[in-house]
C-alpha cells in the first residue's frame, strides 16, 4: 500500500509529465488544427483518454 507521501510524489510525476506531453505536443495540435480540424479534436481526444487510461491502470 502506498503512503499519502508516495501518492502525492507519484501525482506530482505524473502532472510534470502530462504538462511536458502538452507542452511538446502544442504546436502540432496547433499546426493540425489549421488543416484539419477534426483530425486535431481526435487526436485530442485520443492523447487525454490514453493518459487517462495509464493513470488508471497504475
Amino acid at each position: 500500500m502506498m503512503t499519502m507521501e508516495e501518492m502525492k510524489n507519484e501525482a506530482e510525476m505524473t502532472s510534470m509529465v502530462s504538462m511536458t506531453l502538452y507542452t511538446v505536443m502544442y504546436p502540432v495540435f496547433h499546426e493540425l488544427e489549421r488543416v484539419n480540424l477534426s483530425a486535431a479534436q481526435t487526436l485530442r481526444a485520443a492523447f487525454i483518454k490514453s493518459g487517462s487510461r495509464e493513470r488508471l491502470t497504475e
